[in-house]
């Protein structure tokens, strides 16, 4: 590892030449799915996207649950094959450093079709009589915008 480790910085004394890929690029290629690559396209090019979490509402936040996090119009908008995988998707993808999930809003205008979910309905109703709802969003990474134009054509995958 040692060996490795010096030619890495011995590389990096070099002139800069050609740039090339990051390394990882390959091997992140190689842990992704289908429909990964789906989420990954419409965070490029849509951008970040509206979540929310559902929990119950309890007196100073004392023994407040989470009952849903991170409800989400992803896998329908990005056309999943497989949409109740959503958050193995997801967590992949966090995993790997190409999304983040923040705890900043999009406009709140784009939470209007995801608060008629039924999966959020669901979640509320759940959640019992003072359920809080906390807006947020699903992101692509810097590191994750450079993968995605690296890896994928910028009109891969639009023939469904």
């Amino acid at each position: 590892m040692r060996k490795m480790g010096d030619r890495l910085l011995a590389q990096s004394a070099e002139p800069a030449g050609a740039q090339t890929p990051h390394p990882a690029y390959e091997h992140i290629l190689a842990q992704l799915c289908p429909d990964e690559a789906r989420i990954l396209r419409l965070l490029f090019n849509d951008g970040a996207q509206p979540a929310i979490d559902v929990r119950t509402n309890r007196p100073f936040g004392v023994g407040a649950e989470t009952v849903a996090a991170g409800l989400s119009m992803i896998p329908e908008v990005a056309g999943c094959r497989n949409p109740d995988r959503i958050a193995s998707y997801l967590g992949n993808l966090h995993r790997l450093g190409l999304i983040w999930f923040s705890k900043e809003q999009v406009d709140v205008r784009r939470y209007e079709l995801l608060q008629v979910q039924p999966q959020l309905i669901d979640a509320i109703s759940s959640a019992g009589r003072y359920a809080k709802t906390i807006r947020r969003r699903i992101e692509i990474t810097p590191f994750g915008r450079d993968f995605y134009g690296t890896c994928f054509s910028p009109s891969s995958g639009f023939a469904d």
